[in-house]
């Protein structure tokens, strides 16, 4: 995100105050606003930082067992992405933090996918995201995947439902209201 785009990001008033730095962790289940009759929320799962986050990527970057929930309209997907951090409701340049990336040689194909949900057993009795890997909350965990194996079948590329259709799709607050209202659906 670059500098300029930072400085139009909304100020999310449900994000924690508190003066510490906050992750996105996770995003779960879009559901009817309890607040505006037409309007969708998207539940966020944020972490608090574990001091100053040297590689805020990092499982022990955050202290995933005092994690919050919050819900904010879908029109702010354009803003808000896993990984993204948040301090006092507005959103930090990533650039300030260190962040490894990697090149993965991967097949897609419809063997190589497949939709699933982060407490699904996958083999051997274990769960898709094990909670000692990444801590989910009980609402997350019903949210849905998308799964691409990578090298070995037990190995995957995991994707929340909501990311895929927050990073392709949802260009601006207006089409991710439409997107998530219906509108678009009753156009075709």
């Amino acid at each position: 995100m670059s500098d300029h785009q930072l400085e139009n990001t909304p100020y999310i008033d449900n994000f924690p105050k508190d003066d510490h730095l906050w992750r996105v962790d996770w995003f779960g289940p879009v559901s009817q606003s309890p607040k505006k009759e037409k309007e969708h929320d998207v539940f966020v799962q944020l972490s608090p930082f574990v001091g100053s986050p040297k590689e805020p990527a990092a499982t022990k970057a955050v202290d995933s067992n005092q994690h919050v929930i919050r819900y904010i309209g879908v029109g702010l997907l354009p803003y808000v992405h896993i990984g993204s951090i948040w301090r006092n409701g507005n959103r930090e340049s990533l650039k300030d933090f260190k962040y490894s990336s990697m090149k993965l040689s991967v097949e897609i194909s419809k063997q190589s996918m497949d939709i699933k949900k982060p407490i699904d057993i996958i083999e051997h009795g274990q769960r898709l995201i094990p909670g000692d890997w990444h801590s989910i909350s009980t609402l997350g965990k019903r949210s849905r995947c998308l799964t691409i194996n990578y090298k070995r079948v037990q190995h995957k590329i995991i994707i929340p439902q909501t990311e895929l259709i927050r990073f392709y799709y949802v260009e601006s607050m207006e089409l991710a209201v439409d997107i998530f209202s219906g509108l678009l659906r009753s156009m075709v």
